[in-house]
């Protein structure tokens, strides 16, 4: 009987194991698709008319999302010197 037992406990070690390295598979995915463009023909690089857009903005609006679902935040914000404070 303890045989089995033994068995059956480094099954379902080697499950969650592979269960873990999923999740961690999924959340590197998700980290690499946060880190890039989603539309690179909307990407703005030119740090001028960066400046003139947050310049000439009065809300700054942060999306999250929990539970797979999406939410907006409207936040006041401050920008100087490359530095953006909300």
């Amino acid at each position: 009987m303890v045989q089995v037992n033994q068995n059956i406990s480094e099954i379902g070690n080697s499950t969650l194991i592979k269960k873990l390295g999923t999740v961690q598979r999924r959340k590197e995915h998700n980290m690499d698709r946060l880190n890039r463009m989603r539309r690179k023909d909307r990407e703005i690089e030119d740090r001028a008319e960066l400046e003139s857009i947050i310049g000439s903005a009065t809300v700054c609006r942060l999306a999250m999302s929990e539970d797979d679902r999406p939410y907006i935040v409207p936040l006041c914000f401050g920008y100087k010197d490359g530095n953006l404070y909300y």
